[in-house]
């Protein structure tokens, strides 16, 4: 089973369809990031002495993205704009897609979607977020 190694940024993508769809990467990608977050809730009582303590709460987890926006592709702005639009619950995945390389995997909404022109002669970017609604699972890509 190959995997990847140190990973190349240029790998590291975010894929995303309709809930119930094929997760495809999102088209001309620039960043990717998944970001969790566990929450905290305080436990500190008399006996704790001068340090507050804590134990874990609730876990959340967001997905964030840019790319150049293009009209062709497979996962192209149209896309995610139609998905935003609608209110359409997504199935996503982070990973390299490299045979063996982990994978991690759930459902989201679309949170935001931005479309920016910056300046004149510059690339058009599109910028979203994906809300992590239940459980990640982790694996590996087959």
């Amino acid at each position: 089973m190959a995997t990847t190694g140190v990973i190349n940024t240029k790998l590291l993508k975010i894929l995303v369809s309709a809930d119930a769809g094929t997760p495809s990467a999102v088209t001309c990608q620039t960043d990717a990031k998944l970001t969790i977050t566990n929450g905290t809730r305080q436990t500190t009582c008399k006996d704790s002495g001068q340090w507050e303590e804590y134990l874990y709460a609730m876990t959340s987890a967001t997905l964030s993205g840019s790319a150049l926006a293009s009209e062709d592709g497979t996962n192209s702005f149209n896309e995610l704009s139609a998905l935003a639009i609608a209110q359409t619950k997504v199935d996503w995945v982070y990973g390299t897609s490299v045979v063996g390389d982990t994978k991690y995997s759930g459902e989201g909404i679309l949170t935001s979607w931005s479309l920016n022109s910056p300046g004149q002669n510059e690339n058009v970017t599109v910028d979203y977020e994906i809300q992590v609604t239940g459980a990640i699972t982790a694996g590996v890509f087959v």
